[in-house]
């Protein structure tokens, strides 16, 4: 919330309470004291009109600060809001899943209770169904028996004799189990720690994230790239170096809990330049200490409508593929080639990547950062250029630096950081193979960026 200022307070206070502005009484003629004392009201009352327009202005400044109370309002509750609907969002899928998983659970338990049942009441079935046979069989015995004696019909005795025989013939009685015997079944019910445990996990399911002291301060579009700064927003752990993480996800993510997230960035310094995406897409940042991986900052989200580095389509000795990223050298003289325009400013980095390098590559040859371009035969040694030969030498406006870096070779790739150190100093990161150096450059920008080549092997990507 922005309060007033203390000379505005002091200017209100004055207005109202400092009568050593108004004149003085004994200063006036006695013969023209109703006129001075006239004007005298005249002039109180002038500077009590003063004072009611700034009494309205300040009261004015006062409501507007209502505004951005509502607005402070607004998001907190906003915030609260979607995080509430989040959550019953969340815990009704996983109500509902759980609730499936049990029930999953009881159909395969009761599952089981059948498949006992069913398979140890079929040979009881069987040995039902044998009994029933031989009561049947022997019913009808009984019935032929009665047949042939309560009849008048004359019977042969080898008909009786048979029949008696098949009489005598009762055989076994057929095994039936006891009821000790037989196979016992029961549940076992979950035990309170297997439940409590169960519950255990639920109450862990979830959890209320607040900010963590690290705030994004900073997302600056660049060609191509996207130069994200961070700082410690809390005082508590203003004091201590910490190693941050940063994370990009693809898309608008506001899920602080997605997997969509990963790490882009590990390390001390609170600034990342991201190059990982297409142009245009809108990607989703936060950042964290390693130490507190859970406690994030709120997410940012970014993207870069700024088209990516190009080379100019001007030089015929040139020429310009993959979206004018690439420059392939045609002839065997050399030339200087600059960017389609002013590109470069503080907070970005270019990365020059040599798909192809002849063997015979000079000192004559190589790449530069520069404010204006010139024509085709500038050699790019002089002032407001930063040229790096082919060789691994540096030079400064027109002056060769001690430092020097490793031979361009087919394959490497030369990282240049620009950093905005104030309003009139750059200060650059020179990267090649496993060497930095780093310079203090005072140059106005935007620059362009170049480069002159001889051979016509030659082959260039920037990026």
């Amino acid at each position: 919330m922005d309060f007033f200022d203390n000379d505005t307070v002091d200017e209100l206070n004055s207005t109202l309470t400092d009568e050593s502005q108004f004149l003085p009484a004994d200063n006036y003629d006695t013969k023209s004291d109703k006129y001075h004392e006239k004007l005298r009201q005249e002039e109180l009352e002038l500077r009590l009109k003063n004072s009611q327009d700034k009494i309205d202005k300040y009261i004015f400044k006062l409501e507007e600060e209502f505004k951005s109370l509502d607005d402070a309002d607004s998001q907190i509750e906003n915030a609260t809001d979607k995080v509430i609907q989040e959550i019953d969002k969340t815990y009704d899928k996983l109500l509902t899943t759980i609730t499936n998983e049990i029930n999953k659970k009881r159909d395969i338990l009761k599952l089981e209770a059948n498949v006992f049942k069913n398979e140890n009441l079929t040979p009881l079935k069987a040995c039902r169904q044998q009994i029933k046979n031989e009561i049947l069989k022997k019913k009808n015995l009984i019935n032929e028996i009665e047949l042939k004696l309560n009849n008048n019909v004359y019977h042969k005795n080898s008909e009786l004799n048979d029949l008696h025989e098949n009489s005598g013939k009762i055989g076994g009685i057929p095994a039936v189990p006891s009821i000790d015997e037989l196979p016992y079944l029961n549940f076992k019910n979950p035990t309170h720690d297997e439940i409590h445990n169960i519950l255990n996990c639920v109450y862990d399911v979830g959890s209320i994230i607040k900010l963590g002291p690290v705030k994004i301060t900073d997302v600056q579009e660049k060609p191509g790239c996207i130069y994200v700064k961070w700082n410690i927003d809390d005082p508590d752990f203003a004091n201590d170096e910490y190693i941050y993480l940063l994370q990009k996800a693809n898309g608008e993510i506001i899920d602080q809990t997605s997997d969509e997230f990963v790490t882009v960035y590990e390390g001390t310094d609170n600034y990342c330049f991201i190059n990982d995406f297409q142009f245009n897409q809108v990607i989703t940042l936060r950042v964290g200490i390693k130490s507190f991986e859970t406690a994030w900052s709120a997410p940012r989200i970014a993207k870069t409508n700024i088209t990516f580095y190009g080379w100019s389509q001007e030089n015929k000795d040139y020429m310009i593929t993959n979206n004018g990223t690439i420059a392939a050298k045609l002839v065997d003289k050399i030339s200087t080639l600059y960017s389609k325009s002013a590109q470069l400013d503080g907070n970005q980095i270019i990365e020059f990547k040599f798909l192809e390098v002849p063997k015979n590559a000079s000192n004559n040859e190589g790449i530069a950062l520069l404010n204006e371009p010139n024509d085709c035969h500038d050699n790019l040694i002089r002032d407001g250029s930063l040229f790096i030969t082919s060789q691994g030498k540096i030079f400064m406006d027109g002056n060769e630096k001690s430092m020097q870096l490793p031979t361009i070779e087919s394959g490497v790739t030369v990282l240049i950081t620009l950093l905005k150190k104030d309003d009139e100093t750059l200060r650059i990161n020179i990267e090649c193979s496993d060497k930095i150096v780093t310079y203090d450059w005072c140059i106005d920008t935007p620059l362009y960026f170049a480069t002159r080549l001889a051979g016509h092997r030659w082959n260039l990507m920037v990026k």
